[in-house]
């Protein structure tokens, strides 16, 4: 029994840690291919202020956003529509990045966004 309790609570402390790390991660990415366009609760730049993203949009959405704007806006993605509209029409470079850095660009968002 006090193995598992001890188990528990390494596991728990390392899915903490884990997520720290990608904030971490998503912090060096985000300022490396976003923050030319994109700020974290200071105001609209290029594109959107990301604060709030993961409220206003699904996780899969914004990973397939990210990677494909202009695809989406051609398919008629309503959301993707709206978004390019709200931005003066203009399109956003798809980014190649994978699905892990995109996340730990939104738990970096989350992180800051939270703390403003």
């Amino acid at each position: 029994m006090k193995k598992r309790v001890v188990f528990a609570i390494a596991l728990a402390a390392g899915v903490y840690a884990a997520q720290a790390q990608d904030a971490v991660k998503g912090e060096a990415t985000f300022k490396k291919n976003c923050s030319a366009c994109h700020s974290v609760g200071e105001g609209k730049r290029v594109g959107p202020d990301l604060k709030g993203v993961g409220t206003r949009h699904k996780e899969a959405w914004i990973i397939k956003f990210v990677k494909g704007s202009q695809a989406m806006v051609k398919a008629g993605d309503a959301e993707a529509v709206k978004v390019f509209n709200e931005n003066n029409k203009i399109p956003m470079p798809d980014q190649k990045l994978t699905d892990a850095e995109i996340k730990d660009v939104m738990a970096y968002v989350k992180k800051k966004g939270a703390a403003k």
